[in-house]
C-alpha cells in the first residue's frame, strides 16, 4: 500500500488553477495521486497546485471528476519548508486565500474603508487606518456573511485579524471558486456583490 504524504483526511488545503486560488477538503493524497472535495468546476486535464497545512505543495493534474469530488495525478511534491530559521518545526496554519478585495469595518459602531489582502477559515490580513492590536472589529466583504473578531498583530498599515468562530469551509470555499470565476480578460479578481 501506497504511504501517504501527509495525515489528510477531512484537510482543508490550498487548491490553485489558472482561475485562481480556492478552497477545498482533501479526502486522500498519497505520492501519487489525490481526492479532493471542490466547490468550481475543475475538468479533467487541467494544471493545479494543491497547497497542504503543513506547507508542502503537490503539482498535479485533474485526472477525473464526479460530482464535488476530483481525482489527481500527482506530479512532483515540493519540499516541506515548515522549519523556522532557529531549527524548530512550524505548526500547520490554515491556508490563506490572498485575494486585496475592498472591505468595509466596522470599529465601535462606525463603518471604515479597508482592503482585505488574505483571509483563512480562522482569520484576515486586511489594510485600513486606525487600527490597534486587541480592538474588536467586524469585517463585511461582498459575498461572506459578517465576520467579527479581534486585531492579533499590526505591522505599518497591515493588521492580523483572529476571527472568534472559524468560518465553515462550505462557506468559504464555494466564495473563494466564485472569485475564481470573476477573473477577466487581465486576470484581475471583479469583486462581486461590493464591499458591503
Amino acid at each position: 500500500m501506497e504511504e501517504a504524504v501527509a495525515p489528510a483526511v477531512g484537510m482543508v488545503a490550498l487548491l490553485t488553477t489558472d482561475r485562481g486560488e480556492e478552497l477545498c477538503l482533501l479526502r486522500h493524497v498519497s505520492r501519487r495521486a489525490a481526492t479532493i472535495q471542490i466547490y468550481s468546476s475543475l475538468q479533467s486535464g487541467e494544471s493545479v497546485r494543491l497547497d497542504l497545512a503543513d506547507g508542502t505543495s503537490l503539482s498535479a493534474a485533474v485526472t477525473s471528476r464526479h460530482d464535488s469530488l476530483a481525482t489527481l495525478a500527482v506530479h512532483a511534491e515540493a519540499p516541506s519548508p515548515g522549519v523556522a530559521l532557529d531549527g524548530k518545526t512550524l505548526p500547520p496554519r490554515l491556508p490563506r486565500l490572498d485575494v486585496g478585495l475592498p472591505a468595509q469595518l466596522r470599529i465601535a459602531g462606525d463603518q471604515a474603508p479597508a482592503t482585505l489582502c488574505n483571509i483563512s477559515q480562522g482569520g484576515a490580513k486586511i489594510r485600513a487606518a486606525g487600527l490597534s492590536i486587541g480592538l474588536k472589529i467586524g469585517l463585511l466583504v461582498g459575498g461572506l456573511p459578517p465576520l467579527f473578531g479581534r486585531v492579533r498583530w499590526m505591522k505599518d498599515d497591515a493588521a492580523g485579524m483572529s476571527f472568534y468562530e472559524t468560518v465553515p469551509l462550505d462557506v468559504l470555499a464555494p466564495w473563494s471558486a466564485a472569485l475564481g470565476a470573476q477573473v477577466n480578460r487581465a486576470g484581475k479578481v471583479i469583486p462581486f456583490g461590493g464591499a458591503s
